[in-house]
């Protein structure tokens, strides 16, 4: 946006802007009659100090700013629930998608049917954010390379992952090596196995949880857990805490 607009927007309601802080003054702006709000609502550098704070506001901007690539991404990164809102434009631009979902992967969630099974998307979205596996079709679930990279980004996406994939050990110790508490998603057996086990408890103490339960007497499982997080204390076996 141009400083002289801005200017006429600061002169125009001098109250909407905190002195002590560069963004939109939220309760001034609420007192504002709905012209004015509508006004205000028009201007590209309100409606992001806007959404800054209140994301939902997006989906009372105007045409014109829901068709602006730089406004609908910053509102959508906020919220991505603000891609319902943008242009049929912006919707059908593939460019405009693609960097969307580099920006927010979850964004996937609601794109096309078309989009969450083509791997090239869903790829760049778990790049972004490993959990938009989540929203791929069950087809892309079951892909490796696309499960390693999602759990490489997130652990916890192994939630997400097709149960084969859960039962490879692999891509399970990638999990687990980002987020020791992703061993919750891990096949029976997997949990049973003292090598990722450790690594998982390393990673996070309170996994040792999640451990099965013939490890949550192993003492090597317990020490690496106990060193990682006293709280492990919880979760080892009663038998073992109540022994002499």
């Amino acid at each position: 946006m141009k400083e002289k607009e801005l200017e006429v927007i600061k002169f125009l309601h001098p109250n909407l802007f905190d002195n002590d802080y560069p963004g939109l003054d939220l309760e001034a702006f609420d007192d504002l009659n709905l012209a004015h709000k509508k006004a205000c609502l028009s201007s590209k550098y309100v409606v992001f100090s806007v959404i800054d704070c209140y994301p939902s506001a997006f989906k009372k901007s105007t045409i014109k700013l829901k068709d602006d690539g730089d406004v609908a991404t910053v509102a959508i990164c906020e919220d991505p629930k603000n891609f319902k809102h943008i242009s049929r434009r912006l919707k059908t631009s593939d460019i405009f998608i693609e960097n969307l979902l580099k920006n927010n992967g979850l964004v996937l969630k609601f794109l096309s049917k078309e989009i969450r099974g083509s791997k090239k998307h869903v790829e760049i979205a778990i790049k972004s954010r490993g959990k938009a596996l989540e929203f791929a079709n069950d087809e892309l679930k079951h892909n490796k390379s696309l499960v390693i990279k999602a759990v490489e980004n997130n652990g916890m996406a192994l939630e997400f992952a097709g149960d084969r994939l859960r039962n490879n050990k692999h891509i399970v110790v990638k999990a687990v090596a980002n987020n020791g508490m992703a061993l919750e998603f891990a096949s029976h057996r997997l949990r049973n196995n003292k090598r990722i086990a450790v690594k998982a408890v390393r990673n996070s103490g309170e996994a040792l949880r999640h451990v099965s339960h013939r490890l949550k007497k192993d003492m090597v499982v317990i020490w690496e857990a106990l060193r990682s997080n006293r709280r492990a204390y919880y979760y080892i076996d009663d038998e073992i805490k109540n022994s002499p």
